[in-house]
């Protein structure tokens, strides 16, 4: 049998496409418990059951790769990283990220020392107030966005901005609060709350903390999982496919139960009807 020149590069070329298509998907977990933690050994959390779901619906590979936030970010720009878990949903970040979730609902809450759970804060205005009185700055962790109010904040207000110590990773966060060295952090409550109530000896950190009343100005919304745009569209469409199946047949509900002890709340559910 002859084949044409044509033919040939035809074959060749959807040769390559399904070698491109069976390579594993490099995902950065958001290293936070209970969203993705090491447990003897065996990966589990949240994040990681809710993807390994979809992507077994999917029919698609995986590998976890470790990177810092602010260069993940980078880095699914250019297609290095093509899924990021646990991160804020936006205008600059959706030109080059497609979306599934959320996975959650939450808002970004301050952490202080349990001394400090009562400080007079009840805006973010307030706390350039506090930082000039204790003349201790906030952590941040670089590439963080947690509302465009906020966001907008810092960008235009060179004092506010000045507010923050900037840090790769929570991990510094943690050491920085326990020192003293700062007057607190930004996190995530729904998680924050879940590490706290797991602190069983009394020199972990997080038996050190407390959860502030105030939360950042419009963070309230969901956790997303983004996907890089240079992943295709047919892997995209897939990933989405496939978590609006969880959605629908209740497997989401079924995860959000296990990791969080209660069922998915109203408000959670109306942004998942949300195209």
């Amino acid at each position: 049998m002859k084949f044409s020149y044509f033919s040939l590069l035809l074959i060749f070329n959807f040769a390559l496409s399904n070698i491109a298509f069976s390579e594993p998907i490099p995902i950065r977990f958001a290293e936070i418990y209970p969203v993705y933690f090491n447990d003897n050994g065996e990966i589990k959390g949240m994040d990681v059951d809710i993807i390994n779901e979809v992507f077994s619906r999917a029919n698609l590979d995986y590998k976890s790769v470790n990177r810092p936030f602010k260069r993940s970010l980078i880095e699914m720009q250019q297609g290095h990283v093509q899924v990021m878990t646990n991160i804020t949903k936006n205008d600059d970040r959706s030109q080059y990220m497609e979306w599934i979730g959320p996975v959650r609902y939450s808002a970004i809450a301050l952490i202080v020392a349990k001394k400090d759970v009562n400080l007079s804060i009840k805006s973010s205005r307030d706390l350039l107030t506090v930082s000039k009185q204790t003349g201790k700055k906030f952590g941040d962790i670089v590439g963080a966005s947690y509302s465009d109010f906020f966001d907008d904040m810092k960008a235009n207000n060179e004092e506010f901005n000045d507010l923050f110590e900037l840090v790769p990773e929570m991990d510094s966060n943690y050491k920085k609060l326990t020192a003293g060295r700062i007057l607190g952090f930004f996190a995530d409550d729904f998680e924050f709350n879940f590490l706290m109530s797991q602190a069983k000896e009394p020199n972990e950190p997080f038996d050190q903390f407390a959860i502030h009343a105030f939360r950042i100005e419009g963070s309230e919304g969901g956790a997303y999982i983004g996907i890089s745009k240079t992943l295709g569209k047919e892997s995209i469409t897939r990933i989405q496919q496939a978590f609006s199946s969880m959605v629908d047949d209740g497997t989401l509900e079924t995860i959000h139960r296990r990791w969080s002890g209660e069922p998915i709340p109203a408000v959670l559910s109306e942004l998942l009807k949300q195209p």
